[in-house]
């Protein structure tokens, strides 16, 4: 800084001034995946994360994420440089996940947090006819991402049966709209 006085003599001081950015704070919500045929589907959405100078316009994050079994996870795409991702767990049990984030500054924060994939099996149910007059026999066909040892079936009208194929046929004495529950294992 350099003054002058009314005389015009000029003094000059210099201070130097260290000005440092702020951590990122790395944060993500979990989402299960609505898709059917992938119960261990997850979105990972890192859009909560925050950083001070981001807000002010100063700043960028970028997102990495590692898995604590990478072999068994399956990333199924990402949106917004790795902001957001897809990602798939062909295990069972519990999966950390890890994310990063690190500002243009250099400047990097981790967060892990687990999620617990209690099934990878995926069956879906088939019926032909879908509607019918009360009497007539229906088919129901199970089809799935992995092969099934036993299927429960509660056709909602009293009727339950464990069988160990895929097809079954059922008739409904009554007329109604009737809510069928498959269970395998």
């Amino acid at each position: 800084m350099t003054v002058q006085d009314e005389l015009g003599q000029t003094n000059t001081d210099s201070l130097s001034v260290y000005v440092e950015s702020t951590d990122p704070i790395p944060q993500f919500t979990i989402i299960p995946s609505n898709s059917r045929k992938n119960p261990s589907e997850f979105i990972l959405d890192a859009s909560v994360s925050s950083d001070l100078d981001k807000t002010n316009g100063f700043d960028k994050l970028v997102y990495e994420r590692s898995f604590s079994d990478s072999a068994k996870t399956k990333i199924i795409n990402t949106e917004n440089d790795n902001e957001k991702i897809k990602v798939q767990f062909d295990t069972i049990g519990k999966h950390t996940v890890k994310l990063t984030a690190r500002d243009e500054y250099g400047k990097m924060v981790d967060i892990s947090k687990d999620i617990e994939v209690k099934s990878t099996l995926r069956p879906e149910i088939f019926v032909v006819p879908i509607a019918t007059s009360w009497g007539n026999p229906m088919n129901f066909v199970v089809k799935s991402n992995q092969p099934i040892l036993s299927y429960q079936w509660n056709f909602a009208d009293m009727d339950t049966r464990t069988i160990q194929t895929d097809k079954i046929s059922h008739s409904y004495k009554k007329s109604g709209i009737y809510k069928v529950i498959l269970k395998v294992s």
